[in-house]
């Protein structure tokens, strides 16, 4: 069991195609740790009620135990959680399978999801460092606000790694796009 989990990218070279996997294991202790902060804060905001005593009391401590039930449950759901993404690239197409995948300007988000981009549409490829509505990843710009994570939580030297990879097996990918940096 990881603290503050992994990422593992994998390449796969088939006679016709090129598969990316990424494996995320999410870790729980980034989330404990946010937890206890926010149940101890409850606690010191809770305590001028001490003073005041019943009624309100009780309802301060009826929150606070409802509260850090609430939060112990969803870190020990999540503490070692596993998602998966792949790419499959050929001279055609690039089809993203996974649980985390954005498309879309405004970054609706499909999970878990299946995208299919023509080569066509594809105006560049890269990283992305995500925002308030996507996550950072290697993402494919396809035309005017219209752009489609393929690997969520790549790193920039990790997307530069799968976009010259790509573009080394694929030319004519390549003469088409300009690479995003």
């Amino acid at each position: 069991m990881l603290a503050f989990g992994s990422l593992e990218l994998t390449t796969t070279e088939l006679p016709s195609e090129l598969q990316f996997r990424v494996d995320t294991q999410t870790g729980g202790a980034s989330k404990m740790v946010l937890y206890a902060f926010i149940f101890l804060v409850s606690i010191f905001t809770f305590r001028p009620l001490l003073a005041i005593g019943g009624v309100y009391l009780a309802i301060g401590l009826a929150l606070i135990v409802a509260a850090g039930l609430w939060m112990a449950i969803d870190a020990l759901r999540n503490w070692n959680k596993r998602q998966t993404a792949t790419l499959s690239v050929t001279s055609q197409r690039l089809e993203a399978t996974g649980d985390n995948l954005y498309t879309n300007w405004a970054g609706a988000y499909c999970r878990p999801g299946k995208i299919v981009v023509p080569v066509s549409e594809i105006k560049s490829l890269g990283y992305q460092p995500g925002g308030r509505y996507s996550l950072a990843g290697f993402w494919a710009v396809c035309g005017f606000l219209t752009s489609r994570c393929l690997l969520p939580g790549l790193s920039r030297q990790q997307c530069t790694d799968v976009t010259v990879a790509i573009v080394r097996r694929f030319p004519e990918i390549g003469s088409q796009i300009q690479p995003k940096n």
